[in-house]
Parts: structure tokens; sequence; C-alpha cells
């Protein structure tokens, strides 16, 4: 009796294995498929999977999903040792695409740490990796994020020509909405450069044209506060910093 006991045991677990892992591979499919239009969606999805049991492709493409859900979805993610096993195993397996989103993931963690050569370097291999795809959203996203460097390090005029770059090919894309975003940051690397009426003009003509994106208002009134402030334009200044205690979350606020 026991025998049989064991002899099922041995057939059944497989079974079991077999199915999780099919069930993860899928769920991991479905969360990659809902990234760019519902990051909120793919990081509920993702949560509910138990990655302790995880190993090689599976354990690679959870850690670069995770980490992308979290950077999408406003979560500051400062631990690097998951996104490291994504770019190590993709790098060795030579898969570009997952890669490429991997080196900016990781990126972007270095920089937020502070660690802004490791963020370039991250940065520029994303870079080469896009154009040997000819991808534009992701070449988009890899100037988007030396320009970040470039206003972090005080280096004005590297950061003003990667966001125009960025914004070239985010538009490029068809990702008007990156565009409009990263165009608001080349505003506010003007005002960086002391170009302060510039930052103001730039930024008005693109709230103008998008006036129904109101996250959009709320971030390009609140760059416009230091050009606004140089130019002793002071009523308008008031007027910006009324709008977005009026309009800003409870977490944007105190940036006033």
């Amino acid at each position: 009796m026991k025998y049989y006991i064991k002899l099922l045991f041995a057939i059944l677990i497989p079974i079991f294995i077999a199915c999780s892992d099919s069930t993860t591979k899928k769920n991991l499919i479905l969360a990659e498929s809902l990234m760019t239009e519902q990051p909120d969606s793919a990081l509920s999805i993702l949560r509910n999977i138990n990655s302790t049991s995880l190993k090689g492709y599976n354990q690679a493409l959870y850690a670069v999903l995770y980490s992308h859900a979290q950077y999408r979805n406003y979560i500051i993610e400062m631990n690097d040792s998951l996104i490291s096993i994504a770019v190590n195993y993709f790098r060795e397996h030579n898969d570009k695409n997952h890669l490429m989103t991997a080196l900016y993931c990781q990126g972007r963690i270095r920089v937020y740490n502070g660690n802004y050569s490791g963020g370039m370097i991250s940065s520029i291999e994303c870079e080469e990796i896009a154009l040997q795809l000819k991808d534009n959203y992701y070449l988009g996203r890899a100037y988007e994020l030396m320009g970040e460097i470039f206003n972090e390090t005080y280096d004005d005029e590297k950061a003003i020509d990667k966001l125009h770059k960025s914004a070239e090919h985010y538009n490029k894309s068809g990702r008007n909405d990156n565009y409009r975003y990263v165009m608001i940051d080349l505003a506010a690397s003007y005002a960086n450069h002391g170009e302060y009426n510039r930052c103001i003009e730039l930024s008005d003509s693109i709230m103008d044209n998008y006036i129904n994106d109101k996250s959009l208002i709320n971030y390009g009134k609140y760059r416009q506060l230091i050009s606004l402030y140089k130019l002793q334009q002071y009523d308008r200044l008031m007027d910006n910093i009324n709008f977005l205690f009026k309009n800003s979350d409870k977490q944007s606020i105190p940036n006033c």
C-alpha cells in the first residue's frame, strides 16, 4: 500500500508543478501585455505571483516586469538586486527586447539612488540596443533618462540636447503622452540654463495644446515657478501657486 501511495505522489507532484508553472507563465504574459495601457492591473497580477519559486526565464521576466510595473505606477524602487537578475539573464541569453527594458529600469533605480554614473552606463546600453532594434519609444526613454541625469549634475546644455532627442523619438513613436511631458522637462532645462522666457513660452505652448490634461497642467505650472520668480512676474507666480494648492494632490503641495 505504501508503495502505491509513493508511486501516486511521484506521478502527481510533477503534474502539479507543471500546472503551476503554466499558470505562472500565463500570468506573466498577461502582465506584460497590460503594462502599457493598464500598469496598475499588471502590478496587481505580479503581486499575486509567488516569486520565490521562480527560476530561469520566468524569474528574469518577473524581475523586469515587476520593476517596470513599479515605475509605471510611480512607486520608487531603491533596491537594484531584482532588476540585476533580469539584466544578467537577458544579456546572457541575448534577449535584446527584454534586456533593453531591464537596462532602462536599472538606470532609473540607479538614478533614484544618486548613482548617476551607473545610471548613465545603463541608459547608454539601453540606447545602443534601441538603435539596433530601431525602437523610437525606448530611444525616447533612454534620452529622457540621460537628460534627467545631466540636469541633476548641472550640465544644462547636454540636458537640453538629450531632451530634444527624447521628444523627437517620442514623437516618431506616436507616444504623445510621453512627448508632452518631456517637452515640459525641456522647458525647465531652459530655465536651468537661464533662459527663463523661453521656459515660459515653451511650457505655455504645450499646456495650451493639451488643456484637458489636468496632470500636465499641474506639472507645467509647477515647472514654471522658478522662471516666473526670476522674471519678477509675481502676480502670475502667485496664480500658479494658488492653482497648484487647489488642484494638486497632497503629496505635491509641499513642492509649492
